[in-house]
């Protein structure tokens, strides 16, 4: 596969053609992920006690039936772009025009969210165990031990991390597979994805260190304007390579 460097090139000449169209496609799913927020600010108002447990589910809910179709509307328009084929903003929303569609979306992402936090209970497992022990009422580890636990804690943290990213890199193709092939089930998304990974995911962690930098920098808001569409077409450039 190309480098880390030939696919940036890449995406930066494939953007020539379509900048501000991607501009306003990246702003219109992040003003789509706004809406919980104003409703968690009335839950607020309105709850106030119990409103981070309602707040937490509303928005739960629409991540998965709001949020994730629209997410793959988004990458849909990103790859036909990339091909050549710059469509209108109004196909962002191409998963809710029909029926089928959207229910395919809506059970494809809850089914990859599943299996992310699958992974990630089985990962983060040791690290829970530690975390719950110290906060035992029962005192455990004497005032000498409390300092190792903690580095033993940190330690099982970063190996679960790692554990985790490998893990779940095998499912990062699947996306890209189910905007570009509408007739394949989620399940032989999820398939075909773990068997290309096999082959690929050494360049795609390559690919993410490389945008270490770029996620830090859209930690400002404001760059996300320029950094998301960029991170956008290098992952849709890297999927077609």
């Amino acid at each position: 596969m190309p480098g880390n460097a030939a696919v940036k090139s890449t995406a930066k000449v494939a953007l020539r053609q379509f900048w501000p169209q991607a501009i306003a496609a990246c702003l219109l799913f992040i003003a789509v992920l706004f809406v919980p927020y104003v409703v968690a600010s009335v839950n607020t108002v309105v709850m106030d006690a119990i409103s981070v447990w309602i707040n937490a589910g509303v928005y739960l809910v629409f991540c998965v039936v709001v949020g994730a179709p629209t997410f793959l509307g988004v990458l849909r328009y990103f790859r036909r772009a990339v091909y050549g084929n710059v469509d209108s903003l109004g196909s962002l929303f191409y998963y809710f025009t029909n029926k089928k569609r959207y229910k395919n979306s809506v059970w494809f992402a809850f089914m990859l969210a599943f299996r992310l936090v699958l992974v990630a209970a089985i990962t983060f497992l040791p690290y829970l165990i530690v975390k719950i022990l110290e906060f035992l009422p029962i005192k455990l580890f004497s005032d000498s031990v409390i300092m190792q636990v903690g580095i033993v804690r940190g330690i099982l943290f970063l190996f679960g991390a790692v554990f985790f990213v490998v893990t779940t890199a095998r499912y990062y193709i699947s996306p890209m597979l189910f905007v570009s092939c509408e007739d394949m089930h989620w399940t032989e998304a999820f398939y075909l994805s773990k068997h290309i990974s096999k082959y690929s995911t050494g360049p795609f962690l390559v690919l993410l260190v490389g945008f270490v930098g770029w996620i830090l920098l859209s930690v400002c808001g404001f760059t996300l304007i320029y950094t998301a569409p960029y991170m956008l077409t290098a992952y849709v450039v890297h999927c077609r390579y």
